[in-house]
């Protein structure tokens, strides 16, 4: 993974936003795939001999799709030989992601051990893909759990903005929420949410103008590029149709499913916003009304981090956030009945139809049928089958954010 076997790159995600950073280094536009491209081949690298993988690594690399701050953030690793470079960035990865399970395994404050243990133990077992590729997830959800976990011990919570400001910089769409709630949460959390908000907005200004220098019209460049992966075939294309549809790292928000029912941005984002942002606004007016209070604050996290999900692209390896449901599942474990049975069923479903081990044992099953996609039943029966993972993340999410409107705190902790 580290040494790529014979110069081949594996690790394209990481690959898109170092070559991004050495394009913008070397005085040219990142979001120009001529220029990212000369910049890949000046390093002697290659891609994989097969055509499909060499088709999608090919676009990942050339097509830049990351923000400034990101590309501003992995500048310092751009000085350095790919090959250094890219063992830094996987050792970060690693060592993040192992800190962000251990510390969310020690949010349920040893309620039920064995299950919160079981469920972290899955989450490392299935990060293989993550560092396969390199992807800015590992990273940026990890901090972001850190941070969560930081603040909610109100221990080193400078260090806990710095953290979740980075994750923001990286990844918005994946740490943005849980942002969200400590901005709902007021008091301290809030505090602590706009001195995070300051330093993201220092951080956005410098990578602007940074990046400004070489890419003056950065912004229109971005834009077309995310339309560019995001069309019928593209890298992002939420379909069945899509480059990277049926795989371990398959796209897992609702476009997924409505794109099955008909295959139009112009019917399936609107619907995906519409479901999963109203999902959202109810889970906010909520945070608002509720009474503060630790396990009250515990359903609030799960049910965001995984509603977060549901409105806008995310792959698999963004739903490592779902760590942030586990101390929620272990306290309704341990206080008993339906509503246990229920966390538990839900939130293992959710973290195995995320993992990638399990994908692509379901996907040597299902992903070779070729189903009659005709009227609605033939439509429902090629979502269950190829695109199941949504529709269990919004049952997660659903019952989460029932468990926490309905929820009756018995503390005032948080």
């Amino acid at each position: 993974m580290i040494r790529a076997s014979r110069g081949i790159i594996t690790t394209c995600d990481f690959g898109e936003i170092y070559y991004g950073a050495r394009c913008v280094l070397h005085g040219s536009d990142p979001y120009n795939p001529s220029a990212a491209l000369k910049e890949f081949t000046r390093d002697g690298l290659a891609f994989p001999t097969d055509s499909f993988n060499s088709k999608v690594d090919r676009i990942v690399i050339a097509v830049g799709v990351n923000l400034p701050t990101a590309l501003l953030l992995v500048s310092p690793l751009a000085f350095l030989p790919w090959s250094e470079a890219q063992m830094s960035w996987l050792s970060l990865t690693a060592l993040f992601i192992g800190v962000a399970a251990f510390l969310s395994w020690k949010l349920a404050e040893g309620r039920s051990p064995l299950i919160t243990a079981s469920l972290v133990c899955i989450v490392l077992l299935n990060c293989v893909q993550v560092l396969w590729v390199g992807n800015a997830a590992g990273i940026a959800v990890s901090l972001c759990v850190i941070a969560v976990y930081l603040f909610l011990r109100r221990q080193y919570e400078f260090a806990a903005c710095v953290l979740l400001a980075i994750s923001l910089a990286l990844k918005p769409h994946d740490s943005g929420f849980l942002w969200l709630f400590f901005v709902l949460a007021g008091g301290a959390l809030r505090k602590r949410a706009l001195q995070t908000l300051i330093l993201v907005v220092v951080f956005g200004l410098l990578a602007s103008v940074w990046v400004s220098r070489v890419s003056p019209r950065w912004t229109d460049e971005l834009h077309q590029n995310h339309i560019l992966v995001a069309g019928p075939g593209g890298t992002s294309d939420p379909a069945l149709t899509g480059l990277t549809a049926r795989s371990a790292v398959s796209i897992i928000d609702l476009q997924a499913i409505f794109s099955i029912f008909r295959n139009d941005p112009a019917l399936y984002n609107p619907m995906s916003f519409a479901l999963g942002g109203g999902l959202i606004l109810i889970w906010a007016i909520a945070v608002l009304r509720k009474k503060r209070a630790y396990e009250s604050t515990l359903l609030a996290i799960a049910a965001i981090s995984v509603l977060t999900m549901m409105p806008v692209y995310h792959r698999s390896y963004d739903a490592k956030l779902l760590m942030l449901t586990f101390p929620a599942c272990a306290m309704l474990w341990e206080l008993g009945g339906k509503k246990g049975w229920f966390a538990l069923a839900v939130t293992f479903a959710a973290v195995l139809s995320t993992s990638e081990i399990p994908i692509t044992l379901w996907l040597m099953v299902c992903g070779a049928m070729h189903l009659t996609i005709g009227p609605v039943a033939g439509k429902m029966a090629t979502g269950f089958l190829l695109q199941p993972v949504p529709l269990i993340l919004l049952i997660a999410g659903c019952f989460y954010l029932w468990v926490f409107i309905t929820y009756v705190p018995s503390t005032s902790r948080v």
